[in-house]
């Protein structure tokens, strides 16, 4: 679920012929696509996690996908929900967007007290960054020298 403080909350991410919504909106659009049971777990789970991006102060290394057409914008015609969107696609892993993926390096920019190294990997989607052979190899070059600088000391 697009977070409030990682997307622009004035730009739609779903637009209807009577209604769009924002990250702001996430419950009324869980209302309105018949799933008000997704309200309360969205309200109290999710918008949590999501709210603020605390930094655990150890090394993060995110290794993420990039190239791949993501949806960005659904937009619904007359029939509704009941008929499949037309989607815009933006740039992602294929399933989880750019402003997603870069949210804790944006949130954790100016923490000199964490470490964060972001690693993207072109053309990889999320659903093979485990599979694909160059991103396993980026992967496990990133655990032998996380090792390598602890088994140093």
């Amino acid at each position: 679920m697009p977070s409030p403080e990682v997307f622009n909350t004035t730009k739609p991410l779903v637009i209807t012929p009577n209604a769009s919504y924002s990250a702001n909106d996430i419950a009324q659009f869980l209302e309105d696509i018949g799933f008000p049971q997704g309200v309360k777990p969205y309200k109290s789970r999710i918008l949590p996690l999501v709210e603020k991006l605390v930094a655990p102060e150890v090394p993060i290394t995110c290794i993420i996908g990039t190239g791949i057409k993501t949806p960005g914008t659904l937009f619904y015609g007359e029939c509704g929900f009941d008929k499949r969107p037309e989607v815009v696609y933006d740039n992602g892993d294929g399933t989880v967007n750019m402003v997603s993926l870069l949210a804790v390096e944006n949130a954790w920019a100016n923490d000199k007290s964490q470490s964060l190294k972001v690693i993207k990997l072109p053309g990889v989607s999320h659903t093979s960054i485990l599979k694909d052979d160059l991103a396993l190899d980026e992967i496990i070059g990133e655990i032998c020298s996380i090792n390598s600088q602890f088994s140093s000391y």
